[in-house]
């Protein structure tokens, strides 16, 4: 698929889905949303979700290390690489860590994307197992659906376990279709075989319980965000319940089918989540509409601040050398 094709299906997604949902509900609703939200509820906000790219952060510098860059350059890059997930369609943003990381460290391109897969499933076992015990507190699980859950938490975790095995399998899968002398298979070949070796390398050092805890506290302060934005919103719900509803919205923004911006996926699984939970759907579209556009907004403005920080920082040489590659 070219790029314009990409595109132009990303945004049509995105014109269908919040099409969709705006004609449910009275669009003054969003607007009391973000004004009901308040100077003080955005600055809290705004800590909150600053707060969760020093997290990120953070993972990736022990993820990295020895090959990570100072600190706040790496801060920096965690908050262009966000917005760029963020920006760009069908998760495409994902490339953007990987280019980041090349050019402005001495870490490898298979390292960086060793560090990415390996946080990316962290992340998606963190999530199930805060959900889990959300759904847990409102009593909320029945047998099939915790059987489900757990069954998932168990491939998340061996996944973890055996991904540079995955990787090499996969590496051999991609040899042999370079067989017809197709350059693009073997250089993906190549790549699956180096990233498995760091992969290897992330699990020699141990870094399972560090980074787990980590990705705890992101998630934690993530889900403390969301709840701060309803009860700005003047929604009344519990924190175990504003964690199962936000997990729908969590789980679209995963999924390859996001719109230009974010938009769209995101409000349908916060709506459906939301609904699920006891909202009404004009509380659950408004809400989700107003929190999508705010939390772009800061993502913008710290991306904007992540492109000053790193074009003022100077960086050593061997980055510099990295970079001209």
């Amino acid at each position: 698929m070219t790029p314009a094709k990409r595109v132009a299906i990303a945004c049509l997604v995105t014109v269908l889905l919040l099409g969709l949902l705006l004609s449910q509900i009275d669009l003054r609703s969003v607007v009391r949303n973000l004004y009901s939200l308040g100077l003080a509820g955005n600055l809290l906000a705004l800590a909150l979700w600053a707060a969760t790219y020093s997290l990120r952060a953070h993972r990736f510098s022990i993820l990295l290390s020895p090959h990570s860059p100072p600190f706040a350059r790496l801060l920096g890059l965690t908050a262009v690489y966000m917005f760029a997930l963020r920006l760009l369609p069908m998760r495409t943003g994902e490339f953007s860590y990987l280019y980041l990381v090349r050019s402005n460290s001495s870490a490898s391109l298979a390292k960086a994307g060793a560090t990415l897969a390996f946080a990316r499933v962290l992340d998606m076992l963190t999530v199930l197992l805060l959900f889990c015990a959300a759904a847990l507190l409102r009593a909320k699980l029945s047998f099939a659906l915790t059987l489900n859950l757990a069954l998932v938490s168990v491939t998340l975790v061996l996944l973890l376990l055996f991904m540079d095995r995955l990787l090499r399998e996969t590496g051999v899968l991609l040899e042999w279709l370079s067989r017809g002398h197709r350059k693009l298979p073997r250089r993906l070949a190549r790549f699956a075989e180096e990233t498995a070796e760091e992969v290897v390398r992330l699990k020699a050092r141990r870094v399972y319980l560090s980074t787990f805890a980590v990705t705890l506290v992101i998630w934690a302060t993530t889900f403390l965000t969301f709840y701060v934005f309803l009860r700005g919103f003047g929604i009344s719900v519990s924190p175990p319940a504003a964690l199962c509803g936000a997990t729908a919205a969590v789980a679209a923004s995963s999924l390859p089918i996001n719109g230009i911006g974010g938009f769209g996926a995101v409000e349908v699984g916060w709506a459906a989540g939301f609904i699920a939970v006891g909202l009404s759907k004009q509380a659950a579209i408004s809400s989700g509409v107003a929190m999508n556009l705010t939390t772009f907004v800061y993502s913008a403005l710290l991306a904007g601040i992540g492109l000053i920080v790193m074009a003022r920082r100077n960086v050593p040489g061997a980055i510099g050398e990295a970079a001209s590659e």
